[in-house]
């Protein structure tokens, strides 16, 4: 039977049946997109929420969905019975109309598995991208377990130094605390020296004052002494000279009387001689009234500087010192001048007794 096609304009206030199927069909690619766009902006939104892709359990249940890595997604509800398609019943207007919907649908379909495809190549390559972060990650997790096993193994190490500083430290503590102890005792024993070294110069300069004052006071004793010796001295020569002249006039008396025998009867010589003794007694009392005994020096003086020097590591003698020890050498030779004098005068006495016999 053979197709005839009419080609025409419609009437005025008359709608086609290929106009209907026109507006029919951007209705619903019109509708189907905005399904295509919930169905992306829910994904989408999944996407964000979760920030992971498909699984591997959900790429195989996927699987034969997409034989030979195409997806099939069912755009258009299409009718099961293939009569629709058969030229003998539709004409070659709604053929046409039809074909060019199923191209349309055909470019929308290819349209969003190419879509499909960038995103499933996108999710391989985050896929990848995650699988090399992970692995990363691990790598970087046994390095860590590592560095904890090191700072672990340095850490117990500055457990046992600072176990040991602190013993050590303990140590310089207690070391220091007896140091500390010594040093205030030794402290206090220099202080308690250095007030027993002033107190010993105080009294050594008290010492030093005593014996100056006793030095001048021997010096003036001694110079009295030696004032008072001259004078006796000179008063010794003097009675030797008057007992002399007295005695030579006894002498002359005694010749006297014996050259011209007036010596009595009832007289002996032992008269004689008991009136000598009693002149030589008498002038030996008179010896004695003109030098009396005095008292011995002191010589408290003397041995209190001798100390002295030996304390101070014998210094040199001062003037004053050497001035006392010739002083007390020239008193020792008046005392042998005086025993000297003595001896002479008994001397002389013994010669003229010898002479009057």
């Amino acid at each position: 039977m053979p197709v005839r096609f009419v080609i025409g304009r419609e009437k005025p206030g008359q709608v086609s049946e290929v106009a209907q199927l026109i507006s029919q069909t951007l209705e619903q690619e019109r509708r189907q997109r905005e399904l295509l766009e919930q169905h992306y902006a829910q994904y989408d939104a999944d996407d964000d929420e979760t920030g992971e892709y498909a699984t591997d359990e959900e790429d195989e249940d996927m699987g034969p969905v997409l034989p030979g890595g195409d997806m099939a997604i069912e755009v258009f509800d299409l009718p099961e019975n293939d009569d629709m398609f058969s030229p003998s019943d539709v004409d070659t207007s709604k053929l046409a109309h039809k074909f060019k919907e199923l191209q349309i649908k055909h470019a929308v379909t290819e349209a969003e598995i190419q879509k499909l495809k960038t995103k499933l190549q996108a999710a391989e390559n985050e896929k990848v991208r995650w699988e090399l972060e992970k692995t990363q990650l691990q790598q970087n997790i046994e390095e860590n377990k590592e560095r904890m096993m090191k700072l672990e193994s340095y850490w117990i190490e500055a457990q046992t130094l600072c176990h040991t500083v602190n013993e050590h430290l303990k140590e310089t503590q207690s070391q220091y605390q007896a140091l500390e102890k010594k040093y205030n005792k030794a402290k206090k024993l220099i202080k308690d020296f250095q007030q027993k070294e002033l107190d010993f110069i105080k009294r050594q300069e008290a010492e030093r004052k005593k014996i100056e004052d006793l030095e001048k006071a021997h010096l003036a004793e001694v110079q009295g002494l030696q004032a008072r010796i001259r004078d006796l001295e000179a008063e010794v020569f003097r009675l030797m000279k008057q007992n002399g002249s007295q005695v030579n006039n006894n002498n002359n008396i005694f010749e006297r009387q014996t050259s011209f025998g007036e010596v009595s009867r009832g007289d002996p010589v032992e008269n004689l001689d008991t009136k000598q003794v009693s002149c030589l007694d008498g002038l030996s009392q008179d010896f004695n009234e003109a030098v009396p005994e005095t008292e011995r020096l002191d010589s408290k003086a003397l041995k209190t500087r001798a100390q002295l020097s030996v304390k101070n590591k014998r210094q040199r003698p001062s003037r004053t010192r050497l001035y006392d020890s010739i002083s007390s050498t020239d008193g020792e030779d008046s005392l042998e001048r005086k025993g000297s004098l003595e001896k002479e005068f008994k001397q002389g006495q013994e010669a003229e007794r010898e002479r009057s016999y």
